[in-house]
């Protein structure tokens, strides 16, 4: 569904997410669960935390010089879907 690109530091350590909201999410459906993975080498910490309509993961690692795919399964209370992904390019 969505890519978002982003840039950290090696040493760095914080949340990414995504926030749906309408034509994404109807009147009343809200997030039953998600789930996260990524590309060897960047670690992800614990697991994906739903707060209202947005989902978020802990990230942390990765090697200077390299990009790494991090990928939100997202599934609503309706039965939808989604698969989101992060591009992150890890730099010195």
């Amino acid at each position: 569904m969505a890519t978002a690109t982003i840039t950290k530091k090696a040493g760095e350590k914080y949340a990414i997410g995504f926030r749906y909201k309408a034509p994404d999410l109807e009147d009343g459906e809200v997030i039953s669960t998600c789930t996260a993975s990524a590309t060897t080498g960047l670690t992800l910490n614990g697991s994906p935390v739903i707060l209202g309509c947005t989902v978020s993961q802990m990230i942390s690692g990765g090697t200077a010089g390299n990009t790494y795919t991090v990928t939100l399964t997202t599934t609503t209370s309706a039965g939808s879907i989604y698969v989101d992904t992060y591009s992150v390019t890890v730099e010195a």
